[in-house]
């Protein structure tokens, strides 16, 4: 039988520091994370790529990862009881693009609908062998307005079940 080593790897996937808004540096980080067992580290501060390479050691692997923020649009795509909404409403996605070198910018992307946004990028990151996250899709991810997020709830649909209809491969944070 496997042990759990190889069955399970402990990884914290979205951490931040005081490269963006977190309060320890990336040393701190990655020191407190080796010391709690952890043997996988991605620090994803806010729209830059932390140098953590240095930081990895046998056993404690960090990988380069960013949070990126995006304002896009729903709405022309979602549909409610066989009825399509017309309505497009912004929201601000946070992303964790995983495995890329260097800070990749998809201000390109700004305004258009999520489905082709978020589409545009996994292909992007996945042809860099990197994973897309979609950090807290269902809270803070999704910054509306008080109408929309009335809107949301009292017309039936969810954010989170248009994110599940993406095909491409991506993991979400819950």
């Amino acid at each position: 039988a496997p042990s759990s080593f190889e069955r399970y790897v402990k990884c914290a996937l979205h951490v931040h520091s005081t490269q963006s808004d977190g309060v320890c540096t990336p040393e701190e980080v990655a020191a407190w994370h080796r010391r709690h067992g952890y043997q996988c580290l991605v620090i994803s501060d806010h729209d830059t790529v932390t140098s953590t390479s240095h930081l990895s050691t046998p056993g404690f692997v960090l990988l380069p990862g960013e949070e990126i923020g995006l304002k896009l649009l729903v709405g022309d795509f979602l549909a409610k009881r066989n009825e399509k909404i017309e309505r497009k409403i912004p929201i601000n996605l946070h992303l964790n693009i995983i495995g890329l070198q260097a800070h990749s910018s998809f201000a390109s992307l700004v305004g258009k609908d999520l489905h082709t946004s978020l589409a545009e990028i996994i292909e992007y990151v996945s042809k860099q062998d990197g994973v897309v996250i979609v950090n807290h899709p269902l809270t803070s991810s999704f910054e509306m307005t008080s109408t929309a997020k009335s809107k949301q709830f009292d017309d039936g649909w969810s954010l989170g079940e248009e994110l599940a209809r993406i095909r491409q491969p991506y993991f979400m944070e819950i």
